[in-house]
């Protein structure tokens, strides 16, 4: 069929239907704050992402006490793409403490879920240079002319998240 990404043996493409651009599923969730509700989804970017997560309490009936840490490192993938025409977007650092109680029988086995569980997230974001204004615009021009020189510059974002349920 004519168009298609891969013609025929004697076809000849006719479309430039070239994949150019992939997106993540929008709620695909890489951090708390830059990719979750700055960007708004995983796209035109790509990240580093060291994390650990340890359970400091695990029970073979479900109740565990644990915690988890990861640095998020975005850039942009063309720096064009970018407010500030630099291809680092941020960094961001996400911590994160949760409790899931035992609930009786339901958890006989080990990996399974169940119970009531709660879950506590901070996230600091520190934007670079891709979020910023670039040289010459008139959002920079401001800036540097008024009385606050950071009025119209990035600032450090946090955020704070507590998740409480029953998992069944």
């Amino acid at each position: 069929m004519p168009g298609n990404l891969i013609p025929g043996p004697n076809e000849q493409q006719i479309n430039d239907d070239t994949i150019s651009t992939f997106r993540f599923h929008p709620s695909y969730r890489v951090d708390l704050i830059l990719n979750r509700n700055v960007l708004t989804r995983v796209q035109g970017s790509y990240y580093f992402r060291p994390n650990v997560d340890y359970d400091f309490i695990r029970d073979p009936n479900g109740q565990r006490i644990g915690g988890g840490i990861a640095a998020i490192w975005t850039r942009a993938s063309q720096f064009i793409q970018a407010p500030g025409h630099d291809r680092d977007l941020g960094i961001e650092l996400n911590g994160r403490v949760y409790y899931q109680a035992k609930d009786g029988a339901l958890n006989d086995v080990p990996g399974a879920l169940g119970g009531f569980f709660t879950e506590l997230d901070y996230g600091v974001l520190f934007p670079m240079g891709g979020l910023g204004y670039p040289p010459g615009t008139a959002a920079d021009i401001v800036r540097l002319q008024g009385n606050n020189p950071e009025a119209a510059d990035t600032r450090i974002a946090q955020t704070l998240r507590w998740y409480i349920g029953v998992i069944y």
